[in-house]
């Protein structure tokens, strides 16, 4: 299990095991997973993912405040890719064959990026909405490079047949992400912010619910 605070090797990694390219909340949860989802020695989630954000930033390109050799470019929304990325070199340095299941991971979460396509003109506007702002907790986090970070959420997951569409979807921070990917927390309807314009569906909003009630009862 990694240890300690995070590092660009760790990043590096991640990038690797995804293939060179991948999605923001992808790279945290492999990040997540190789820690055994330890956020030590940070004190909460919260400082834990904003460094790991940081050191992201600190080495991507286009964002010039920060010096030194690019290792990452930003080509999409909440989208990364590892400059001068090598399959074939990396395999040829694997010390042994990945298991399967971490084989069928990545062919699963390959399969998923083709056949469930986001409209990122969506993405833009559910954060413009709401100015970067989660619709949960309310937080706006504000990176070292001055851009305000935030992530769209599907509500009913594209692969529960969600629709993409901003009827389904919030502006979320990456802690609160993580917790409705996870089915960690309910969504409530009274303590939500839903701006005029936004038709959030409700019947989404129960789905995700009724998940959530299903999880937390497999484990009492």
């Amino acid at each position: 299990m990694k240890t300690g605070s995070l590092t660009l090797e760790e990043l590096v990694e991640a990038f690797g095991a995804l293939g060179g390219e991948a999605d923001w909340g992808d790279i945290r949860n492999q990040i997540a997973v190789a820690r055994q989802h330890s956020i030590k020695p940070y004190k909460t989630k919260v400082s834990y993912e904003g460094s790991l954000l940081q050191l992201l930033y600190q080495r991507c390109d286009g964002f010039r405040k920060y010096k030194g050799d690019a290792k990452f470019e930003k080509v999409g929304d909440s989208r990364y890719r590892l400059l001068d990325f090598d399959v074939q070199s990396r395999v040829s340095r694997e010390a042994k064959p990945p298991e399967l299941g971490n084989l069928e991971d990545v062919v699963r979460r390959s399969r998923e990026r083709n056949e469930f396509k986001r409209n990122p003109e969506l993405v833009v506007r559910i954060k413009t909405m709401y100015g970067s702002q989660c619709q949960l907790c309310g937080t706006t986090l504000l990176l070292p490079s001055g851009e305000i970070y935030a992530e769209a959420h599907h509500v009913c997951g594209l692969g529960d047949r969600g629709p993409d569409d901003l009827s389904n979807m919030l502006c979320v921070c990456p802690n609160c992400h993580a917790l409705l990917d996870l089915k960690a927390i309910q969504i409530e309807r009274a303590t939500l912010k839903v701006i005029a314009g936004h038709a959030l569906g409700q019947k989404f909003l129960d789905h995700h619910n009724a998940l959530f009630q299903k999880n937390w009862s497999a484990k009492s």
